[in-house]
């Protein structure tokens, strides 16, 4: 997608799914000459919610470990924001009291908790599906190592 006039305009050189990490959307040119065109901070949420499902269905682990950090780094959200819009896509499993008052303190962003709860819901399962077939040794490894890694970048980020 190359943007003219502050508008996204379809590439159209056949099927392609292209994005870039200095981009603004995330699209899909057709051959015919049409396009699909989503913003890009739409599908970075999808795929918080979806790395946030995948690892509660592997690990048992509360989404919120992924979820908080991949909405202060992805949509820039401040701490208390991202707690709030986090605790708002775990509602049904587990803090419906803790979002209303999040939400009353206009601490959520519903678009971003509607988005990552729609990742979460596939990703649970495939994360289920992974860990049903893993090795108990390379479960324990693997997560071991993902704990380690959200552990040291929280520890050394700037904010």
């Amino acid at each position: 997608m190359e943007e003219a006039n502050g508008r996204a305009s379809p590439r159209r050189e056949g099927c392609d799914l292209h994005w870039g990490l200095g981009s603004r959307h995330f699209g899909l040119s057709l051959a015919r000459g049409g396009a699909i065109a989503v913003p890009m901070n739409i599908v970075l949420l999808l795929l918080v919610g979806l790395l946030a499902g995948v690892l509660s269905g592997l690990f048992g682990i509360g989404g919120g470990l992924v979820i908080v950090p991949g909405l202060m780094l992805v949509a820039g959200l401040s701490f208390k924001m991202a707690s709030g819009s986090s605790l708002a896509a775990l509602v049904l499993p587990t803090g419906l009291l803790g979002a209303i008052e999040y939400y009353r303190s206009d601490l959520v962003d519903l678009r971003a908790a509607l988005l990552i709860a729609a990742g979460l819901f596939v990703g649970a399962f495939f994360g289920a599906k992974l860990m049903i077939g893993m090795n108990p040794l390379w479960a324990k490894r693997l997560y071991a190592f993902f704990m380690f890694a959200m552990g040291a970048r929280l520890l050394f980020s700037a904010k």
